[in-house]
């Protein structure tokens, strides 16, 4: 406000609005979101100033242009990029002041001096305060979300074992470390994006190798990583025995998503759906038509359907050919071949695998 005060521009608001607008926790990524601010302003000018060009003493037009331009500023950041919402809120700023006080599109001028003055202030303030960006936050988050992890992981296990033993003294449900520690992961998946914003998080891959990096998804995955590294060094046929050693079912691959179908399905409410998803997913080569499990569940086509979009977000005969896709994957990465993978998962035909397969590799 001081920087706004001293400079003398004609509305300050714009300075203070362009400072918090592009400040950061470090350095670095200010600068960035200042150079995609002014790049967006500048757009905005184009655009805006082309609509009041066109646009002329016509306000009908501008009066509904305007809540187009007020709803597009609003949701562009979060739909586009952040450079889309100062494009989107000069080109507003120019159809309300050709409304108000039409002074053509030179007002876009007076919005990237603005804009500027406060992209410098932040950009100052980031290397004053946060030279090295974040790091200590990051760490706080990363010290929680350890700890939180700990205490719930624990209370869980005490909790199992006295459910088993009637001997034991009961322990409560953990029900409040579960959300403190689910919390605790939230705080640090939002400082890490925060901290390195040109990271890209992989949420689904069971590991990810980046260069001489690799990474699981937690201690199961760590498993596969582990396996797929031993069939790199000394081959497939190693790696298989070590995973029958290990009682592993299947070696996943990396990009391979963290959980199976059944488990990222949302569980239904009701109880034939309950049991029909459970019977897909323990025999999916069984006749699982859309006919044969309505029949089997006591509801009529149409009706089955409804009920299984409504509860698991996908239709019935979607849920059985995901399923017999994951079970037909899984039977080749455990050294079936393609006929017999294709017959005991239900797909079908080999040729049908193959092009299941084909699908996954593009």
């Amino acid at each position: 406000m001081l920087i706004a005060d001293l400079s003398g521009v004609q509305h300050s608001f714009w300075v203070v609005f362009g400072t918090l607008a592009v400040l950061r926790s470090n350095a670095l990524s200010t600068g960035q979101n200042a150079l995609r601010g002014l790049l967006g302003t500048v757009a905005g000018i184009i655009i805006g100033g082309g609509l009041v060009v066109a646009i002329g003493t016509n306000t009908t037009v501008a009066w509904v242009l305007l809540p187009i331009a007020v709803a597009l500023a609003s949701l562009a950041p979060a739909a586009f990029s952040f450079a889309a919402g100062p494009a989107a809120f000069t080109a507003t700023l120019l159809i309300l002041f050709d409304i108000i006080s039409p002074a053509g599109w030179e007002i876009g001028l007076v919005r990237i001096e603005d804009l500027a003055i406060g992209s410098a202030v932040s950009l100052l303030v980031g290397v004053l305060f946060w030279p090295r960006g974040a790091s200590s936050a990051f760490r706080q988050a990363l010290a929680e979300a350890y700890s939180d992890s700990a205490h719930y992981l624990r209370q869980a296990v005490e909790y199992g074992v006295t459910r088993c033993d009637a001997t034991s003294q009961p322990v409560p449900e953990p029900a409040d470390e579960g959300r403190r520690a689910a919390a605790a992961a939230r705080r640090l998946d939002d400082t890490l994006r925060r901290r390195f914003p040109t990271v890209t998080v992989d949420e689904e891959s069971i590991y990810v190798r980046d260069g001489r990096v690799l990474t699981s998804a937690g201690v199961s995955a760590g498993i596969d990583l582990a396996l797929a590294l031993i069939e790199e060094d000394s081959g497939d046929g190693l790696a298989h025995e070590i995973a029958k050693d290990l009682v592993v079912f299947m070696r996943r691959r990396g990009a391979q998503p963290q959980l199976s179908v059944p488990a990222r399905t949302p569980r239904p409410h009701r109880d034939p759906l309950r049991i029909l998803i459970d019977e897909i997913a323990a025999d999916p080569a069984s006749n699982h038509s859309l006919s044969g499990i309505a029949a089997r569940a006591g509801l009529s086509e149409r009706h089955l359907s409804r009920l299984f979009k409504a509860e698991t977000g996908m239709t019935p005969t979607a849920y059985v050919l995901s399923v017999r896709r994951e079970a037909a994957l899984a039977l080749v990465e455990a050294g079936e071949t393609l006929g017999a993978a294709a017959r005991h998962s239900g797909v079908g035909s080999e040729e049908t695998l193959r092009r299941i397969l084909k699908a996954g590799r593009a």
